[in-house]
């Protein structure tokens, strides 16, 4: 009818008339991440890179993770695997998070850690984060045969200003972390080890 006018063209005349769904639209494209979400997102990301080896490609160690705070506590789960898996028990002081990875980069030609996903929750001040590893386990063969790639997800409770992480829970992948073992036992046993 020649008295009707549809949204669209009222809308343009009358912004305040648009639809909600487009302004809403228009205002999320626009938003920027808070500084507190930025510095969560950052630590969160830095935690998990200080995981690296100290040199790229090789099975050096990590330095302590300059992440944490100094009463930081990292666990494990899910609760059925870490209850068959007794090195995994309990939590760990950093330094005790270092020397459980310690234990294991002596099997290890080399290692990285690859984000895959981030959450932030800025009122909780807390970051889930998924992440690949690659784990390269030493021995004979072709690196893809011997290379797993162990998900790994991280529920990190930060600190009052988010530059720091206070608690770590990390949840294995059961069935990668089994394929590690089994190729460790096969340089093992190539080693005359058992």
């Amino acid at each position: 009818m020649a008295g009707e006018m549809n949204e669209a063209n009222h809308s343009e005349t009358n912004p305040k008339l648009a639809s909600p769904l487009s302004q809403s639209k228009s205002t999320i494209s626009e938003m920027s991440p808070s500084s507190l979400y930025t510095t969560l997102h950052r630590t969160a990301h830095g935690f998990l890179a200080a995981q690296n080896p100290s040199s790229p490609n090789t099975n050096t160690p990590p330095s302590p993770n300059p992440h944490c705070t100094p009463t930081h506590l990292t666990s494990f789960g899910p609760s059925y695997l870490i209850s068959q898996r007794p090195p995994l028990q309990g939590t760990k002081t950093p330094a005790q998070f270092l020397d459980h990875m310690k234990m294991m980069t002596p099997m290890l030609e080399t290692w990285r850690v690859e984000v895959t996903r981030t959450v932030v929750d800025e009122q909780q001040r807390e970051v889930a984060v998924w992440a690949n590893y690659y784990m390269t386990v030493k021995g004979g063969g072709p690196d893809e045969r011997r290379t797993v790639q162990h998900e790994i997800s991280w529920w990190l409770s930060m600190s009052e200003g988010g530059d720091l992480v206070e608690r770590a829970v990390e949840y294995v992948d059961g069935s990668a972390a089994g394929r590690i073992q089994e190729l460790v036992g096969d340089f093992k046993r190539s080693q005359g080890g058992a």
